[in-house]
């Protein structure tokens, strides 16, 4: 009798260790393929700090594989810190050349493009941003600040 218990017993094992290992290998061949790239369902985002809010950005390429001034990222920046900024330089890593230096006014928005970036039609670009820039005070003249953060975007 006890021969016959695990008899069955090792016949539901077997089942369902096969039925596993299908799923497993037909998970593993559409993640293979990327129909499951967790990437693609995430959605774009930009994130400096508390102060800076992006209000949009894109990422945009000509189609070339090298890299020229055409692969840029543009993002409008809008100022939410307590005071007016000047000097903000922005730059992404991934992209070659930083933003060219503005002034944003507490409340303003400006717009700021990154170029030289490593950017294919299609794709998912993320990369981290560091902005430098001066805070305008008039008991102490300009104190410098830096700021970090993240950007995720798919390039169009």
């Amino acid at each position: 009798m006890n021969l016959k218990r695990s008899q069955a017993a090792m016949e539901f094992l077997m089942t369902y260790g096969w039925s596993l290992l299908a799923v497993i290998i037909v998970i593993a061949a559409l993640a293979a393929f990327g129909v499951l790239n967790a990437s693609k369902l995430l959605p774009d985002s930009c994130e400096l700090s508390m102060e800076f809010r992006c209000s949009s950005f894109s990422a945009e390429t000509d189609g070339d594989s090298d890299l020229d001034e055409d692969d840029k990222i543009t993002i409008i920046l809008s100022n939410d810190a307590a005071g007016s900024l000047s000097n903000f330089i922005l730059s992404i890593d991934g992209c070659e050349t930083p933003s060219e230096p503005v002034t944003l006014n507490n409340g303003d928005s400006q717009k700021i493009i990154v170029s030289g970036c490593e950017l294919s039609e299609g794709s998912r670009f993320r990369g981290n941003m560091h902005a430098t820039y001066d805070v305008i005070s008039e008991n102490d003249g300009p104190l410098s600040q830096s700021k970090s953060g993240k950007i995720q975007v798919t390039v169009g």
